[in-house]
């Protein structure tokens, strides 16, 4: 997260995060308070500030991380690596879907992120894949606790509803748009200038060479089980976000 005097980027993994907190450091007029990167807020968390988000699709989201981690760069990396399977980091569509399968075992979940594997004494790691928990653990204040007592996909539903603190959602697939809507309205009175910043938005290419995702091409050769295995375990982003 990233806290500025009246407001809160929580920056999820992978969603032009790096793009957004240079947007807000070059033309925001709150200072900034805190960085705690891809960290959440605490459940005694300053209930007057405005919070917004940053999602994306899982596939592409996948695709970034694994891309990443081809340029050997990253703690996920360091961790498949040293399980013997750095191989899978190959740049290859085959070697990309070997991976894929691989991040969406929970069994593997240790090796992805500790809380992660410890939430709800693992049961956590069953309800969800990986990229919905960590929408997840920035969007809840005190997100390890409140998921922790879920025992269901139900259950985790109805806590994001009645808990959830993010009032806007930036969505990599809309960036420049999202990030527009949010300076122009939610925080017009926090940027310092408005036209300039916008034009920024607009004029600005990615900071963020991870995300040369594949082409559509090959996103078609993501065959069926593959993609409802994915499904399956990204629900929520699929269900609440409407990929």
């Amino acid at each position: 997260m990233y806290e500025f005097e009246s407001f809160v980027y929580l920056d999820v993994h992978k969603t032009g995060s790096t793009f957004i907190k240079k947007v807000l450091k070059n033309f925001s007029s709150d200072a900034p308070i805190r960085k705690r990167k891809h960290q959440g807020v605490e459940s005694n968390y300053d209930k007057s500030k405005t919070y917004f988000i940053s999602v994306r699709d899982p596939l592409d989201q996948y695709l970034s991380l694994y891309h990443y981690g081809c340029q050997g760069d990253g703690l996920l990396f360091e961790r498949v690596r040293d399980e013997g399977l750095g191989k899978l980091y190959d740049g290859s569509w085959s070697g990309f879907l070997a991976w894929l399968r691989f991040m969406l075992d929970a069994d593997n979940a240790s090796i992805f992120h500790p809380s992660y594997a410890a939430c709800g004494g693992g049961l956590v790691s069953r309800l969800l894949g990986l990229q919905s928990y960590r929408v997840l653990s920035l969007s809840l204040p005190g997100s390890y606790e409140i998921l922790s007592a879920c025992k269901s996909e139900d259950e985790i539903i109805k806590e994001y509803k009645s808990k959830n603190i993010a009032q806007f959602v930036i969505r990599t697939e809309r960036l420049r748009t999202d990030l527009a809507e949010l300076f122009t309205n939610t925080l017009k009175d926090r940027i310092s200038n408005l036209p300039k910043a916008l034009e920024f938005i607009e004029s600005s290419k990615p900071l963020n060479s991870s995300d040369n995702t594949t082409d559509e091409k090959q996103r078609r050769e993501l065959d069926t089980d593959m993609k409802q295995l994915l499904m399956k375990r990204e629900w929520f982003i699929y269900q609440e976000f409407a990929y």
